[in-house]
């Protein structure tokens, strides 16, 4: 029976490895861990500054955490996902310390203790779509940021209050990308989760759970 949606497993699949596509039928992350506190294969550390701080949490350890000191980190993977097939996007976070300073309005304070992107396929520059948990910028907010090969439309889905509570999210992709990049919809190619408090050397700490795709 075809599946009606899509997890992204950080441990779980053995057939697929970091660097090969996954396809929508294939379970991809949801449990964070299979022995040790390390990534398996279909990820990977990427840090921009400072020291990475990572660790696994939960009764059988099925959520990544993250604790950044005036750092900037993340874990990647690649995929291969039509939004048009699966368009709504949950997941569960929590944050845990917010960067005090943290406003996404000001390139001097754009911190945030949590962030989930997503990279689409396409010609230079890609387009990118930002969830993040932001300390000061208003829930519903939105900033694009134009980098070099790349343009991310960040979007505020939880800002300042919550913290330590575990939140859930839903977030139609498709729409999302229409909303802010037109059409046609390309295909998702990259997920990252992320955390960053160089900007304002504050402490940061958030931890993520299951990540999931569906049709509905």
């Amino acid at each position: 029976m075809k599946r009606s949606s899509i997890y992204w497993y950080i441990a779980i699949s053995p057939l697929l490895f970091f660097g090969i596509t996954a396809q929508a039928e294939d379970v991809v992350f949801d449990g964070m861990k299979v022995g040790g506190n390390a990534l398996p294969n279909l990820w990977r550390v990427k840090v921009k500054e400072g020291k990475k701080n990572i660790y696994f949490s939960g009764s059988n350890k099925k959520k990544i955490c993250f604790i950044s000191d005036k750092a900037s980190f993340s874990i990647e993977r690649k995929v291969d996902v039509d939004p048009e097939e699966f368009p709504v996007l949950k997941w569960e976070w929590k944050g845990i310390q917010l960067p005090k300073r943290g406003d996404l309005r000001n390139s001097e304070t754009n911190d945030q203790a949590a962030q989930l992107f997503l990279v689409f396929d396409g010609w230079f520059p890609n387009k990118s779509i930002s969830y993040v948990w932001d300390t000061n910028a208003p829930k519903g907010s939105t900033n694009l940021e134009n980098w070099l090969v790349i343009k991310v439309r960040v979007i505020v889905v939880e800002s300042g209050v919550g913290i330590g509570e575990w939140k859930l999210n839903s977030r139609n992709i498709y729409d999302d990308y229409k909303n802010y990049f037109g059409s046609p919809i390309p295909k998702l190619i990259g997920v990252r989760l992320q955390i960053n408090s160089q900007h304002t050397g504050d402490r940061a700490e958030a931890c993520f759970g299951a990540l999931e795709l569906s049709k509905q």
